[in-house]
């Protein structure tokens, strides 16, 4: 019959198996993470909107430089331009991968609108006003007024590969700055908690085993011997026989057993969280 005794023994020690502080800390674990990451959010939407607080000329200035040439080249190639070959415009690339201050074609070489650099101007042109016309103080984007003063006929001399790399990372700038003020628009996007479960439980179990086994055995040996002697008389004649017997028998009786007896006790402690959650956006007051 099982042995609850360490189960009770165990039980008794309940104060000292920690699961009051094992489910406090998973509650508490649980409440202060979904708080930081509230906490979270906001301050990353702060510092999102706090970006946005500076204007378009400053935006530009602070992020053309983190434009990158893969950027640069997506966007140029996206328009339709005068067909080269890979090898011409390979070079084109690497002209605004590297920029410098020559220009792509000389006087006697002049960029029209067949050629893939006039091709170029020509596409960017309503872009580049449209950036200009936005800017508050256009004369501190010396890039982009070289290129619009080429397009609005003001100057015949094409801008050179610096001019025209910059002039490309402000377009670049000033997309994304316009994509940051629609984000900005429809308002915080949050994860927002809709159902949530938090479950401990410690579980006792005992257990107790017995084992035993009992062999007997039981080896008798017996022995048994006789002798007859004769006894002779007078003259040779025999005379009545004298007959012994002697008997002997051993029992010997063996036993062997075995027992073994097991049993244990052991406590488990579970804790389980469920959390259900969606995105959402709060909307900006005013």
């Amino acid at each position: 019959m099982p042995n609850f005794n360490s189960a009770i023994d165990t039980a008794a020690r309940f104060g000292d198996i920690p699961f009051v502080e094992f489910t406090q800390e998973l509650i508490t674990g649980v409440f202060d993470s979904l708080v930081e990451a509230h906490i979270l959010q906001v301050e990353e939407y702060a510092e999102f909107v706090q970006t946005l607080t500076q204007d378009l000329s400053s935006y530009i200035n602070n992020t053309n430089d983190g434009v990158s040439f893969d950027e640069i080249s997506d966007f140029v190639l996206k328009y339709e331009l005068p067909t080269l070959s890979e090898t011409e415009l390979e070079a084109v690339l690497n002209s605004l991968e590297a920029p410098s201050t020559s220009s792509p074609v000389n006087a006697a070489q002049p960029a029209t609108t067949d050629t893939w650099w006039g091709g170029l101007m020509n596409a960017l042109a309503p872009a580049v006003d449209s950036l200009v016309d936005k800017i508050a103080d256009p004369s501190q984007h010396d890039d982009l007024q070289a290129l619009s003063a080429y397009n609005n006929g003001v100057t015949s001399t094409l801008p050179n590969y610096q001019q025209i790399h910059d002039a490309i990372a402000s377009l670049i700038s000033s997309n994304k700055y316009s994509v940051l003020q629609n984000m900005a628009q429809q308002g915080m996007m949050r994860l927002v908690v809709t159902e949530g479960e938090i479950e401990t439980k410690i579980t006792f179990s005992t257990w107790q085993e017995r084992e035993s086994t009992l062999e007997t055995k039981n080896k008798t040996r017996a022995r048994q011997a006789s002798r007859t002697k004769l006894r002779k008389g007078a003259l040779g004649a025999f005379k009545k026989a004298r007959r012994k017997e002697r008997q002997r028998q051993v029992t010997v009786n063996t036993a062997k057993s075995y027992q073994r007896d097991t049993s244990g006790t052991k406590v488990d402690i579970f804790g389980r969280v469920l959390i259900r959650f969606k995105t959402d956006y709060a909307p900006l007051n005013g």
